[in-house]
């Protein structure tokens, strides 16, 4: 049975059309799995510029609140603080400068006053007011903290410009990833209707004949089944 089924000329057709639909299937799902990675990169590269935005608002609040912190405990608490938000602000400072988007890389350093450069003096100057002695003279401090102000909002303005093209940019890949899911549906049923009409269609065909032959061939069986085959008379079987 095994070698008449490998034989059959319809296998290999049926093989073949299995093996396309699988490949099809295949590709569907890599397809929809990129275009979920995709998304949720995306989504994370927009939240982590949008974190970006909530950093530089903190570090300008801790620094004023440090120049009037009315003990050192609570400064010294605030300066702890103020720390963890320049740390975590260079730490999503460097995944985004890895973004391969032109558009992003552009405004990071393709400037001659580049975002690159304005981060790290914005992080160099909190850290500077962390770092200075208490018996630096209190209009020094709040001069140095009142600076973190003006630069914070040009920060927020930059970074509200990297959340945008980080949203234009993911818009760009679902337009296109949405082309290409549409086009792999329109050629995968392009496929099973190739296959339906060039392979299962002859197939159940050749079927349906085969049937009838049979059928034929069963009746001819019965027939001298129950005939005798010299006299052509009826016998006892019949």
């Amino acid at each position: 049975m095994k070698n008449q089924f490998f034989s059959s000329p319809w296998t290999s057709k049926y093989l073949i059309a299995l093996s396309i639909t699988a490949l099809l299937f295949i590709f569907l799902s890599a397809t929809l799995e990129y275009s979920i990675e995709t998304q949720k990169n995306s989504a994370f590269m927009i939240n982590l510029s949008g974190r970006q935005r909530m950093l530089t608002k903190e570090i300008a609040l801790k620094g004023m609140q440090i120049v009037y912190a009315t003990d050192s405990v609570s400064r010294g608490a605030l300066k702890n603080e103020m720390l963890s938000a320049v740390a975590e602000l260079q730490n999503n400072h460097e995944v985004l400068t890895l973004s391969p988007i032109p558009e992003i890389q552009e405004l990071y350093f393709g400037q001659s006053a580049s975002l690159e450069y304005q981060v790290r003096q914005y992080m160099h100057n909190a850290v500077a007011l962390v770092n200075i002695p208490e018996s630096t003279g209190e209009q020094q401090k709040e001069e140095l903290a009142s600076a973190l102000i003006p630069e914070s909002e040009k920060l927020l303005q930059a970074f509200n410009e990297v959340t945008y093209r980080f949203q234009r940019e993911s818009e760009r890949k679902i337009t296109e990833q949405q082309k290409i899911v549409r086009i792999s549906l329109l050629f995968g049923l392009l496929i099973l209707l190739l296959q339906g009409l060039y392979i299962f269609r002859p197939m159940i065909h050749t079927i349906e004949k085969e049937k009838e032959e049979l059928l034929v061939l069963n009746k001819e069986l019965d027939r001298q089944a129950s005939t005798d085959g010299l006299t052509g008379v009826a016998n006892r079987r019949y």
